[in-house]
């Protein structure tokens, strides 16, 4: 038996399953002693560390996702609330000053002070007829 053994042994010296067949205890209950380079190899190459360094990979991978919006949405808001402030300016009788304008993925918010009603609502006709409008919110307060 033990010839064998031996025999095993040098058939498997120059591959790497070598490392792999002495990690493994024997059923004689001789484990030879491994050098710290095998052991460094053995430890590489088991599945704990592989499993590991998979996981790690994904969440790497995820972790560079970009969740801002895109530059198009963020322009084409920007422009909305420039044309609405224009068209607010345009309008006798407003003033565009004390009107606050935001706008949100089509949604336009006017906030700020009027001096009437009817100039409010000026405002919130101006604000709707400006292309790309889906919705006007009218938080301005009369004077």
């Amino acid at each position: 038996m033990q010839q064998r053994n031996k025999s095993l042994l040098r058939a498997f010296a120059n591959s790497s399953v070598y490392t792999v067949f002495l990690s493994w205890p024997h059923r004689c209950g001789n484990t030879p002693r491994l050098s710290n380079e095998e052991r460094a190899m053995n430890n590489l190459t088991s599945p704990t560390t592989v499993l590991s360094g998979m996981v790690l990979a994904m969440l790497v991978a995820c972790a560079s996702v970009d969740v801002s919006p895109p530059a198009s949405v963020e322009m084409s808001d920007s422009t909305l609330t420039t044309n609405v402030r224009s068209s607010l300016a345009s309008q006798p009788g407003l003033n565009p000053a004390d009107i606050m304008v935001e706008a949100y993925d089509g949604e336009v918010r006017l906030s700020g002070f009027a001096a009437s009603a009817d100039e409010a609502e000026k405002a919130v006709a101006a604000a709707r007829s400006i292309t790309g409008v889906k919705v006007v919110r009218n938080d301005l307060k009369v004077k």
